[in-house]
């Protein structure tokens, strides 16, 4: 009589294929929930350093913003700070691409960013300074440019230098979009 071999027969072989492929589609959307979280924070971390590198720029320029709109306001801050990084003009649920930052050097409406800033225009009523301080908890000064960044929902960079995400459908959304600028 001859030995039986200790081996998996085909349709072994294929039930466990099948309840390994089941166990990954069935967790998929939660890795993908997680890299839109992941993206999330990182586009908040982006907010925090521009706010720095705007607080930097106003030190040096007494007390003032940049006098500029949406992607120009940006690519002012990046010129004006040695330490700025270009990838922190991007944020990292956009398709956009500034090509390690020539698109920040090369293009002057500012297309190398994927975030857009209020127009601080000196003659506006919304004009911005480093000294105002009136509801800066209220007042934006960079966003996201597109809502599908981050599943229907943006994030703002406020005047006194806090992130908050606000999502598409609130009614705030509008109010908090008014005063800001983009180049698309």
């Amino acid at each position: 009589m001859l030995p039986r071999k200790n081996a998996f027969t085909l349709i072994e072989l294929l039930i466990v294929i099948a309840i390994i492929s089941i166990l990954v589609s069935m967790s998929a959307p939660a890795l993908i929930a997680a890299r839109g979280r992941a993206y999330s924070a990182k586009c908040k971390n982006n907010l925090k350093n521009i706010n720095l590198w705007i607080h930097l720029y106003s030190d040096n320029w007494s007390h003032r913003f940049p006098e500029e709109d949406g992607g120009r306001f940006l690519r002012t801050l990046y010129f004006a700070s040695n330490t700025a990084d270009s990838q922190s003009f991007l944020c990292p649920g956009t398709l956009d691409d500034n090509r390690n930052g020539e698109l920040l050097i090369e293009e002057p409406d500012g297309r190398g960013t994927s975030y857009g800033a209020r127009y601080n225009d000196p003659l506006s009523s919304w004009y911005l300074s480093g000294r105002q301080q009136r509801e800066s908890s209220k007042t934006t000064i960079v966003s996201d440019r597109m809502l599908n960044n981050h599943n229907d929902s943006m994030n703002f960079l406020f005047l006194d230098g806090h992130v908050d995400q606000i999502n598409a459908h609130d009614m705030k959304l509008d109010w908090y979009l008014a005063p800001l600028s983009s180049t698309r």
